[in-house]
């Protein structure tokens, strides 16, 4: 438990998590947010690390971020309703980057699940639709 929680502290810590609830790609050299892309697994991922600390901990602040992320991705990465990677408009995902709104549909569910709120299972059925 100790572990889990120095970890989610030095990321929430870190910079990578941005002033909009988006998770940036990574760190520069001195350690700040790069400003880099938003993928949508990274989202989905700080997500499901807060939703385990929340289970873990009681803490609701953990799913209170949980919240701001899941809300924030499907505001901000979401033109149109669809949830999309900054790849998605040219065609040059990769493979890799095909599967990475697997990853936070994993978890934005887990949310739905967690909190019983109704947008975020509105949400994925959008999503599922619109394949």
């Amino acid at each position: 438990m100790q572990r889990a929680t120095t970890a989610w502290n030095w990321f929430a810590d870190s910079g990578m998590l941005n002033s909009s609830h988006l998770v940036n790609d990574g760190l520069t050299g001195s350690c700040t947010n790069n400003g880099q892309t938003v993928w949508t697994y990274n989202q989905g991922l700080a997500i499901g690390g807060a939703l385990e600390l929340w289970r873990a901990t009681g803490d609701t602040s953990r799913l209170s971020t949980a919240r701001q992320l899941g809300d924030a991705a499907m505001s901000s990465l979401s033109p149109g309703g669809i949830l999309t990677e900054s790849c998605d408009p040219a065609g040059t995902c990769d493979d890799n980057q095909k599967q990475f709104k697997g990853i936070f549909m994993r978890y934005l569910t887990d949310l739905a699940d967690a909190t019983g709120e109704a947008p975020y299972r509105t949400y994925a059925q959008h999503q599922a639709e619109s394949i």
